[in-house]
């Protein structure tokens, strides 16, 4: 079987099936295919993953998510969509949180760690360089449930 990121879906060259990545709490599917880079957490190398039918890579071990900017939106939009259910209020940040250094899997330089808008009690690291957010487990749902951060 051969996993295609586009469907992220496996596809049998013999039966011409095809099976679903299956997606985990947060909709994302993680795929078998490594994509080379680093889990900027763990080490361990990041994997194609969609979400919404979205592009990103995940991490297998911390199930961390490395999302390009340009994608990060309209992930979150169409999550939401799924979702459903009115905003959730959320617990603040740990100041402790903005502290911490992460490095960026492209480029090796040290993300920008920021709470993320409308309430800001969330906190993601950035590279701007690179164009990518990186999300912690758990984090792309908070980011959809929240009250106002679009």
């Amino acid at each position: 079987m051969r996993f295609d990121r586009a469907d992220s879906a496996w596809n049998c060259e013999y039966c011409q099936s095809a099976r679903a990545a299956a997606a985990n709490l947060d909709g994302v599917a993680i795929g078998a295919e490594a994509a080379g880079a680093p889990c900027p957490l763990c080490r361990t190398p990041l994997h194609h993953a969609t979400a919404a039918r979205h592009r990103m890579l995940g991490c297998q071990q911390c199930h961390g998510l490395l999302i390009g900017m340009a994608e990060f939106l309209p992930v979150i939009r169409q999550l939401r969509l799924r979702k459903r259910s009115r905003a959730d209020i959320l617990d603040p940040v740990c100041p402790t949180e903005l502290d911490r250094e992460v490095r960026c899997p492209h480029c090796s330089k040290r993300m920008h760690t920021h709470r993320y808008g409308g309430p800001g009690n969330i906190v993601i690291d950035n590279c701007p360089a690179c164009r990518v957010n990186w999300l912690d487990s758990g984090e792309i749902s908070r980011v959809v449930a929240a009250p106002g951060c679009y």
